[in-house]
This record gives C-alpha cells, structure tokens and sequence, in this order.
C-alpha cells in the first residue's frame, strides 16, 4: 500500500461516516423527506450512494487490470438513476446504511491495495466525456468521495 492509496482510502472511510452520521438519526419522517434537487427522497439518495459505491468498484477493478471503461452516457446514467429511484422509493433505513457501509468497506479494501502505478492506469471514456481520460484514481475521488459529497449537502438541506 502506497501513502496514495491510503490517503484516498481514508477519505473514502471518512465520506462514509460523514454520510452516515449524518441520516443515522433521522427519523422516518425525515428519511422519507423529498431531497432538495435529487428528485427523490433523503433515504432513496443515501441508497443511491451506496449503490454507485458498488459500480464504481466494479470500474476500478476492471480499469486497474487494464481494462476499458465501459460504453456508458449520460442517457443511460439518467435512466440508470431513475429507475433507481423509482425501485428504492421506499428503501429501508438499516438495510439502506447497511448498503452504504459494505459496498464502501469493499471499495476501502480494493483501494487499499493497489499500487501507485495502478491508481495512475486509465482509459479514455468516449461515451461519457468524449476526450477525457479517466483515471483509477480520478474515479475514487469522483465516485466515492465527491459524490456522495455533493448528495450530503442536498440530504443536510432538505432537513
């Protein structure tokens, strides 16, 4: 493990208990509150994080090993996130942090065991962002830190 990996890691570690210290004591009302801009509720926005968790480590496995980036676009993250949204309307509040906190344990996990030349690999992502290359270590920030981030101020101003 490089200084890199743990650093990213750590933050990733610490986005998660941001968020989740942050809905742990929500209640019912509150979890079920529509979500300032997200177009669904504070609790289905928590899932939601959980759940890109979970892809994003299936992308950084794949980019780490060399592999493409997926064909992937906006259309189909939209939809993604609406059916998403539609599917966990009503998302248990434990088994909706329980998500959260296992998928971002595994991302932890992977991340802390890769090496620098790993976190430098890429691949451009034409359907997402034509001209762009995506690192893995520009995933981990994007995915499983900023992002979440951006949804705790949304969930942090809807209650």
């Amino acid at each position: 493990m490089s200084s890199r990996t743990e650093a990213l890691a750590s933050r990733v570690e610490a986005t998660t208990r941001q968020v989740i210290a942050s809905v742990e004591p929500l209640d019912e009302r509150q979890w079920n509150t529509p979500c300032a801009g997200e177009g669904c509720s504070v609790g289905t926005t928590v899932h939601h994080i959980g759940a890109i968790h979970g892809l994003a480590l299936g992308l950084l496995q794949g980019l780490a090993e060399g592999q493409p980036l997926p064909a992937f676009t906006w259309d189909d993250a939209h939809a993604m996130n609406a059916q998403h949204a539609t599917e966990f309307a009503t998302c248990d509040k434990q088994e909706t942090l329980d998500l959260l906190q296992q998928n971002s344990e595994r991302a932890v996990e992977f991340i802390r065991g890769l090496d620098d030349e790993q976190l430098e690999r890429s691949s451009p992502w034409e359907t997402l962002a034509p001209g762009e290359s995506f690192s893995v270590e520009r995933i981990i920030i994007d995915d499983l830190i900023d992002h979440p981030v951006s949804h705790l101020a949304s969930i942090r101003a809807s209650v």
